[in-house]
């Protein structure tokens, strides 16, 4: 695993008392930590959790007056008494006094050092998943007094909890609103995580040597992908072992055994907030990759110097033929979790590149998706789909995309693991929409094709079906010509219905297509019968209706050997029209 054969002094939490001082590191500008005072206010035993104590704390000093008070990115701070490590910050308040909050016992951080090495990615149970929030810290009065005291602010100003400190996300690629709807994925997820844009960081190369882990009092950066859309967690380390290192103070996603990146990161600054609501927060770029984090506990998060994560490719390539555009992708994804909605978003970003405004249009998206099996075995997924939207056209395109993803990597048959993803599309600001305005028919008995409320079919033969569409652009009707049979043992009546796939009506930023939630929606699993295995469940994926499909279904089923004729077209397909049939002989 690691050689970790000089752990750190550690200073004992019951030899703590209110009013020690000692000092903290932390870097707000480059690499270089930089000291601050820090005052015990007192002891919560079992604070954190059971035989996990809650350290509270003031700090102070011209580096704590330069950011305003703890900030998110603080979290691993180390904090000393002479060269014995007391614990690191982690926690704060939300709406309160900056310069008070919390300390996780180095006792208990230094514990991860003797943690066995995970073993590939945390095993996962099949089924939707929330990642778990650990406990807030209730903070009883005697400890508020001693914070009021402290700050010369009332008593009824300090919750009565104290929170872990908000992990600051790097994240490269994605413009604001790309941003601001990533977040909310996020909040669903109990991912409590704060973005921001910055630069992109290349993913670790195998054979080539990592540096040593961080020293104590950098920062540390928790990857979750590399490449165009970069996404990784920002902290502080805490203390180091050999090639151990650990970091934050607290969970990052409280996964247990985990898989993350293990990188450097540069402080480009400080972000004050003088409301004292949210807090300060720092802001940071992903650099060089120095191994792997393969704990993520309540205590904090631990990383091994060396080696290289697991990754998944994610490839896309979109065309913009109104501009002559077009842009290849690349984003490797550590994290298994983050595989639908990195894949989604790396769309996104290449699909804003390609089309280079925000506004109406039409997407033409396909993907492939790869992965192994519980059993070890592969599996591969292929679709394909057309989305318009009069207001956003290459986000609603990404949704397809990342609730299949969802539905696989969720599925309740097998744990399965992604192994690639590849996106291929075209996005323009043309209206590539037609809607079904009538239908003709014909048959032996009335063989002219003409539109009719009626027809008239013999069973056991053929009837000719002829199908308008109006183009949403200009230009000249388009048509569609085919034949259903009708089946010897087909009842009197019947019904010819005639529908387009993206016809559902429905309107997210006003898109239409089969990226909408329908009862067709392979995305959404709203089927009559549901899968019985992962192989029905891709099938079913794969097989859905697109929204370029022209659908033609004869009811009831008896009249009709092949009930459905499915007509894929160059445009999305919307409208619906219905004739009536009368079967005769």
């Amino acid at each position: 695993m690691g050689n970790c054969s000089d752990v750190p002094d550690v200073f004992p939490v019951d030899q703590l008392s209110p009013g020690d001082m000692a000092v903290g590191y932390t870097a707000v500008q480059g690499r270089t930590p930089v000291a601050f005072d820090v005052e015990i206010l007192g002891i919560l035993e079992d604070g954190i959790a059971p035989d996990l104590d809650f350290i509270m704390v003031k700090v102070s000093g011209a580096v704590i007056d330069e950011t305003g008070g703890i900030a998110a990115g603080f979290s691993g701070s180390p904090v000393y008494i002479g060269d014995d490590l007391v614990g690191a910050i982690a926690y704060g308040f939300f709406a309160a006094d900056q310069t008070v909050g919390g300390v996780t016992p180095a006792e208990d951080m230094v514990e991860l050092f003797g943690y066995p090495k995970a073993t590939g990615a945390p095993s996962r149970t099949v089924g939707p998943k929330r990642m778990p929030l650990p406990p807030a810290v209730t903070v009883p009065r005697a400890l508020r007094q001693a914070a009021a005291e402290a700050t010369g602010q009332p008593e009824s100003s300090f919750p009565t909890t104290a929170e872990r400190l908000t992990v600051p996300v790097a994240i490269s690629g994605l413009n604001s609103r790309a941003i601001g709807e990533l977040q909310q994925i996020l909040v669903e997820m109990n991912w409590p995580v704060a973005l921001y844009r910055a630069g992109s960081a290349a993913a670790p190369v195998p054979g080539v040597p990592a540096p040593p882990p961080p020293n104590p009092g950098e920062p540390f950066a928790g990857v979750i992908s590399y490449g165009d859309l970069t996404f990784a967690g920002v902290g502080t380390t805490t203390a180091v072992c050999g090639n151990l290192a650990v970091a934050f103070g607290h969970p990052f996603f409280f996964e247990g055994p985990t898989t993350l990146g293990m990188n450097a990161a540069d402080v480009l600054t400080v972000v004050k907030d003088p409301s004292s609501l949210f807090g300060p927060f720092k802001v940071a770029s992903v650099a060089e990759n120095l191994g792997v984090v393969d704990q993520d506990r309540l205590a904090g998060i631990r990383g091994i110097g060396g080696s290289i994560p697991t990754l998944v490719g994610v490839e896309s390539s979109v065309t913009n033929p109104d501009l002559a555009r077009s842009r290849d992708g690349e984003t490797t994804v550590v994290v298994q979790e983050a595989v639908p909605f990195v894949a989604a978003f790396h769309a996104l970003l290449n699909l804003d590149v390609a089309f280079d405004r925000i506004g109406d249009g039409t997407t033409r998206l396909g993907w492939t998706v790869t992965g192994e099996r519980e059993s070890g075995g592969e599996f591969s997924l292929t679709r394909e789909d057309m989305y318009y939207s009069g207001f956003d056209a290459s986000f609603v395109s990404i949704f397809d995309l990342y609730i299949a993803l969802l539905r696989i990597q969720n599925n309740s048959f097998e744990d399965v693991e992604f192994t690639s993803v590849d996106i291929d599309g075209n996005i323009t600001q043309k209206e590539l929409q037609a809607t079904i305005t009538k239908v003709q028919t014909a048959s032996s008995l009335q063989p002219n094709l003409r539109q009719r409320e009626f027809i008239k079919v013999q069973r056991g033969t053929r009837f000719t079906i002829r199908v308008f569409l109006d183009p949403a652009e200009p230009g000249p009707l388009q048509t569609v010509t085919f034949t259903m049979k009708v089946t010897k043992q087909a009842p009197k009546s019947g019904k010819l219905k005639i529908e387009g796939g993206g016809r559902s009506g429905y309107y997210y930023y006003g898109v239409s297509g089969a990226t909408a939630p329908t009862e067709r929606s392979p995305a959404n699993g709203d089927f009559e019968e549901g899968p019985s295995s992962l192989d029905d469940l891709l099938a079913e994926i794969a097989g859905g209706t697109h929204a370029f499909d022209l659908i033609a279904t004869l009811f009831p089923k008896k009249v009709t050997a092949r009930r459905n004729r499915v007509l894929p077209q160059d445009t999305i397909v919307l409208g619906e029209q219905q004739v009536r049939i009368i079967v005769v002989g």
